[in-house]
């Protein structure tokens, strides 16, 4: 993301994952840290989604995630899942408390080189993560 008043050339704002309208907030409490799950209300994912964890200003990620990596979903249940470095594999050792943004990830296959086509009127900007 690039902040527009500079005309897409001054200050580099951060970065998200592409496609994923699956995103919110979530915690690790000490109860999370034992079980190794992450905290989020109705988050909607499913085992063998992607998502990607970021920090929250003036919080800190949950020891033992990195945020920008991109994590398969585990152990889903409707509030709480965990998440592997492979898909099905062992959950992450979560080790700390701490809160996240995070988001699904969806892979996208490009017809040709960087290449992404919209419908017309398809493109939404959403800056609800700004």
């Amino acid at each position: 993301m690039w902040n527009a008043s500079t005309g897409n050339t001054g200050n580099y704002r951060g970065y998200l994952p592409f496609g994923g309208a699956v995103r919110g907030f979530a915690t690790c409490d000490a109860a999370d840290v034992t079980a190794n799950t992450i905290t989020s209300a109705a988050h909607g994912y499913v085992n063998t989604d992607r998502v990607m964890v970021f920090n929250v200003f003036a919080e800190s990620l949950p020891a033992g995630l990195t945020e920008g990596t991109i994590y398969f979903v585990v152990g889903a249940t409707t509030d709480t899942f965990q998440v592997s470095l492979t898909s099905g594999g062992a959950a992450v050792d979560i080790t700390g408390i701490g809160e996240m943004f995070h988001q699904k990830c969806i892979v996208e296959t490009f017809g040709a080189q960087g290449t992404i086509t919209t419908a017309v009127g398809a493109l939404v900007l959403d800056a609800t993560g700004m």
